[in-house]
């Protein structure tokens, strides 16, 4: 597997590169490098990545962060959404054009905090064109670089492309190994104990979905990636999600679970920036806000699991959950 160095301001970070047959940087159209494998048509996008962002400053190495992920999402040709809330208009002409032809910033018009933001973006993104019902919109916080590279893989998984059942929600999963060298020591052991929790919980209400197999454990449910195919998006932007943080991007897989859908995890060899790990590990608000995360979102998860009557699916839908693979 190849490896290669990227410098932008003074931020250095590796991305290991997915083989050949997975990479979307080409001369041909993305969509004709996966489309194949999930019934879309040729002229269709097989997937789009979306997230939301919120600087004070240039200085700001979540910033300096932001732009090298845009740049990948370029080098990638990956079609993707940022809605952002910084104040400077600047600081978004900046992510443009990191960003160039295959990224759209919109600045935040939503009312309200990540989950506000979150749900504009993914609004946003269901509408490109070329998106369909089939394709996958895929969730992920601009520092997390490395990802754009690694989704071509994940989709062309054999635990996605050769399931007996077609994923409505695929959540990445992160190989301990590179988890536990390139994070913040306090925060590779606060989310995988969280993790544990979590599976716990899932374990405990969702023994049916375990028995026929829409539910696979373990999850990955702090990592913060996920993806879901556009007919779904209404989980994620409509009125049963009215989560603020993090809990707009998790609380929605359970409720698609009791739904019947379809989750499958892909494990992902992930590196976080060096420069992220330099400026959290040993930091007391860092340390906090990890504790904050589980002590907020981990109840409300728990909750949603613990719900007798998820919101109501529209009869219309009922037919794209989980169709089984025709051999």
């Amino acid at each position: 597997m190849q490896t290669k160095f990227v410098l932008t301001q003074a931020i250095v970070y590796r991305e290991r590169q997915p083989p050949v047959s997975q990479r979307i940087h080409t001369q041909e159209p993305m969509s004709a490098l996966v489309s194949s494998k999930f019934g879309v048509a040729t002229e269709s996008i097989p997937f789009v990545i979306f997230t939301c962002t919120f600087y004070s400053s240039i200085d700001d190495i979540r910033f300096q962060c932001c732009l090298a992920f845009l740049q990948a999402c370029n080098t990638h040709r990956v079609p993707t959404v940022v809605v952002d809330a910084s104040p400077d208009s600047s600081l978004r002409q900046s992510m443009q054009e990191a960003g160039g032809q295959f990224v759209q910033i919109y600045p935040q018009t939503a009312k309200g905090k990540k989950g506000a933001a979150l749900r504009e973006a993914a609004s946003h993104a269901s509408s490109l064109q070329g998106v369909t019902e089939q394709t996958f919109l895929c969730w992920q916080e601009s520092e997390k670089i490395e990802m754009v590279g690694l989704w071509a893989g994940v989709f062309d998984s054999d635990l996605v492309n050769k399931s007996t059942i077609y994923p409505d929600i695929v959540v990445p999963y992160r190989e301990l190994t590179s988890f536990q060298k390139s994070y913040p020591i306090e925060q590779y052991h606060s989310e995988k104990y969280a993790n544990m929790y979590m599976d716990c919980v899932a374990k405990t209400y969702g023994q049916a979905m375990l028995i026929n197999n829409t539910l696979q454990l373990p999850v990955d449910w702090h990592f913060g990636p996920l993806a879901f195919r556009a007919s779904h998006v209404q989980l994620w932007t409509g009125p049963s999600n009215a989560g603020e943080l993090w809990d707009a991007q998790v609380v929605p897989i359970v409720h698609g679970l009791k739904r019947g859908m379809c989750i499958r995890n892909v494990e992902v060899v992930f590196h976080t920036p060096l420069a992220m790990k330099q400026e959290e590990e040993g930091d007391l608000a860092y340390i906090e806000k990890r504790l904050f995360q589980i002590n907020y979102l981990d109840p409300r998860v728990k909750n949603a699991w613990e719900c007798d009557d998820p919101p109501a699916m529209p009869v219309d839908q009922q037919s794209l959950f989980c169709p089984l693979r025709e051999e």
